[in-house]
């Protein structure tokens, strides 16, 4: 089990990070944000390079660059979600992921849940559910109408599914292709020159630089949270035998941490309805691991 150890210590700085970037975005655009903390991020990456190993097949650079490529778009959903809802209502919510992640990983991993795993499928639906109908109380089928209508719940939908199909990419090329440490600074590489790219083609490279002077210290403690969070996730992965369904709901117990300090900080409404959905959902990645 020692991926689990590694699991539970990337959720940690997960956590964190959530907290943090919430607090950037309050004041800043996801692409933006995305754009200059992925410039710190590849200088954080050029510590790597004594330990990477770049000699691959050109295939493996093309599967890696359209792995970021939806892992861009993910991070966009997200952070768009995070910015215009409250932080201790997206991060339950994000405990949905494993739903769709059990779903792609049986197709592509061939990893097939067992019995119990679906009843822990089940409470991360109930879970989720709870949490809508409590927070809106306006009626059982309030979070159906909700669902329709709202692009904060939209973006996060389309989030959990794209980060469900990386995160099946990711088990899917480290078991294969290369090493975890080679895998994550390619990834964090080509992520950043997607989020430049595409800010530079809408406002200049010069908002950057302007992000860069304006949030530097948050903008590099975000970067260093994600980097190191990134990188305990992905030494599990590259654990044989670590099933990423596996690991992807226990990487989510970040959530009742960041619901909890996330809703404190932020003076979020209904706190308690939301921790207590949070721990159904919990307890549904619980018996998805056991």
């Amino acid at each position: 089990m020692e991926w689990f150890i590694y699991v539970l210590v990337s959720a940690v700085f997960t956590a964190v990070l959530s907290i943090f970037n919430k607090k950037i975005l309050t004041h800043e655009h996801a692409l933006e944000f995305s754009a200059s903390r992925g410039v710190i991020m590849f200088f954080l990456c050029l510590f790597l390079i004594p330990f990477i190993n770049l000699k691959l097949h050109w295939s493996v650079f093309i599967l890696v660059y359209f792995t970021s490529l939806i892992t861009t778009a993910g991070v966009l959903f997200y952070l768009k979600s995070l910015r215009h809802g409250e932080v201790s209502t997206i991060a339950p919510l994000m405990n949905m992921s494993p739903l769709f992640l059990l779903i792609i990983a049986f197709f592509i991993l061939g990893e097939v849940p067992s019995p119990r795993q679906y009843f822990g499928v089940f409470l991360l639906v109930l879970g989720t559910y709870s949490l809508e109908v409590g927070v809106n109380n306006k009626g059982f089928f309030e979070p159906i109408r909700i669902f329709l209508k709202s692009k904060i719940i939209h973006f996060l939908f389309f989030a959990m599914i794209i980060f469900s199909i990386t995160a099946t990419l990711d088990k899917f090329i480290v078991s294969n292709y290369t090493n975890f440490l080679s895998y994550f600074f390619l990834l964090t590489i080509f992520k950043m020159i997607n989020f430049v790219a595409l800010e530079t083609y809408q406002h200049g490279f010069g908002e950057i630089i302007g992000d860069l002077k304006k949030d530097f210290r948050l903008l590099t403690i975000t970067a260093v949270f994600a980097f190191f969070g990134h990188i305990f996730y992905l030494l599990a992965v590259s654990i044989p035998g670590a099933a990423i369904s596996l690991i992807i709901p226990i990487k989510r117990t970040s959530n009742l941490f960041t619901t909890i300090i996330g809703g404190k900080l932020f003076h979020e409404k209904n706190l308690l309805i939301k921790v207590l959905s949070c721990i159904i959902m919990l307890w549904g990645a619980v018996f998805i691991l056991i």
